[in-house]
């Protein structure tokens, strides 16, 4: 199996350099998120490290389960790569989610919801690029849809069949799964490694 985790190391040691953080705070213009996308790329090393430990133990339906955390954060972040100019609008997000799990401030947050769809506090800082009816809520397709890996959601909806039903009333072909889940992580890694280094070009 490829080492997955040491080419995402090796550009997270190169990312860390001067030059590359220099480079990445142009881009984003905004010094909180770049801390916060280190933060987040790292928490993306950790969950690939979890799925490659559970393919060599067999344990496919785990690994599927924690592949779809991975994909959460993915798309997070390509769609801010996509789109830097939502960076203030995610940080601001990102305060209140972390006021309402910390249970303060619970008006403000309210507020800073009303008369919003559903899921706008978690996702609705990409508000500017959808379109809004009567029945829109904000999904994890919507992140993928505004970060232009909408490719990729196939395999969150697959993954989000495991969460939501009985995991031991699941059985996956070890061989099949492990195939899925190799060619999902080298496909959304190589396709993040592009984008990334086009904005170091």
């Amino acid at each position: 199996m490829i080492d997955y985790c040491g080419k995402m190391n090796m550009l997270y040691e190169s990312i860390r350099q001067n030059d590359s953080i220099q480079e990445l705070y142009k881009y984003f213009k905004n010094k909180p998120y770049l801390a916060l996308f280190l933060k987040q790329y790292k928490g993306l090393i950790i969950n690939v490290k979890s799925i490659c430990l559970l393919i060599e133990e067999g344990n496919i339906e785990d690994a599927f389960t924690i592949f779809r955390k991975y994909l959460e954060t993915y798309f997070i972040i390509m769609s801010i790569l996509e789109h830097p100019e939502l960076v203030a609008q995610y940080i601001k997000h990102d305060f209140y989610l972390g006021q309402k799990v910390c249970k303060k401030n619970i008006e403000q947050v309210k507020e800073f919801c009303e008369g919003k769809p559903d899921g706008f506090l978690e996702y609705g800082y990409v508000e500017r690029y959808v379109e809004i009816d009567d029945d829109f809520r904000y999904t994890m397709k919507t992140i993928a849809k505004v970060g232009n890996v909408i490719k990729f959601h196939k395999w969150y909806k697959m993954c989000n069949n495991f969460v939501h039903n009985n995991l031991t009333m699941v059985n996956i072909d070890r061989f099949d799964g492990k195939d899925t889940l190799c060619r999902a992580l080298e496909e959304t890694i190589d396709y993040m490694f592009t984008k990334i280094k086009m904005i170091f070009e």
